[in-house]
C-alpha cells in the first residue's frame, strides 16, 4: 500500500491538527479548573496547573491507548466471524468508547 507525497503531507497535516485540538482542550481544561476571581497567580498556582495539565494530559492518553489495544484485540478475536455491516458499527462503537 504505497502513499504518494500528497497522501504524506495530507496525514501529516491531519495528525498535527488533531495534536493541536487535543492541547487545546486540555489547557482550557486546566484554564477552568483554576478559574477563581480572589486566586493570585503565583509559583504554587503555576506549579499546581503545570501538573493538572500534565495528569490530564497523560490520562487521556493512557484512555486512548488502553481503548485502541483493547479494539485491537477485539477485531483479532474475531477476525472473520463478524458480517460487513457488523464491523462498521462496532467500530464507530469502538470511536465513541473513549469520550464514555
Amino acid at each position: 500500500m504505497g502513499m504518494t507525497d500528497t497522501d504524506t503531507i495530507y496525514v501529516v497535516i491531519f495528525g498535527e491538527s488533531l495534536l493541536n485540538d487535543g492541547v487545546a482542550i486540555v489547557l482550557y481544561q486546566t484554564l477552568v479548573h483554576f478559574l477563581d476571581v480572589n486566586m493570585q497567580v503565583d509559583g504554587e498556582a503555576v506549579v499546581a496547573a503545570s501538573i493538572h495539565f500534565l495528569v490530564v494530559a497523560i490520562g487521556s492518553l493512557l484512555v486512548g491507548v488502553g481503548s485502541g489495544l483493547c479494539c485491537t484485540v477485539y477485531y483479532w478475536a474475531f477476525h472473520g466471524c463478524q458480517t460487513p455491516l457488523v464491523e462498521v458499527l462496532m467500530f464507530c462503537c469502538w470511536a465513541l468508547i473513549p469520550y464514555y
